[in-house]
């Protein structure tokens, strides 16, 4: 972990390797010719995706399963679906739909001998 080392006007001093806890003896010497007047955890804290670009991933997710799946069906092959597998496709599809705005994945075991 990068801990950042600062001076009494919240200037940085020099970044070095570990916790806070355990450099906190830093505090009040000198380091580089400037005390030490505070310390910090400067390791970066992962970027979460925004709502939107959250959404955007799922939609390319769902585009990325529609070319290889529903979209490969003709009608004679839907009709040879028993009356569950149709249904059971209907709703992985509005699954899949609602996929990019409701968080939830689609249940693959609804599908599951049709593709």
């Amino acid at each position: 972990m990068k801990t950042t080392l600062f001076d009494g006007d919240g200037y940085e001093i020099s970044q070095v390797v570990g916790n806070v806890g355990e450099l906190d003896f830093l505090i009040g010497q000198d380091v580089d010719g400037k005390i030490v007047a505070s310390i910090a955890d400067s390791t970066p804290s992962p970027i979460e995706p925004t709502a939107d670009e959250l959404i955007n991933m799922r939609r390319i997710q769902r585009a990325s399963i529609f070319p290889i799946t529903i979209d490969k069906m003709n009608p004679i092959w839907y009709s040879s679906l028993t009356e569950e597998q149709q249904a059971n496709l209907t709703t992985w599809r509005q699954q899949w739909l609602d996929y990019p705005t409701s968080g939830e994945e689609p249940n693959a075991a609804l599908i599951e001998g049709i593709f």
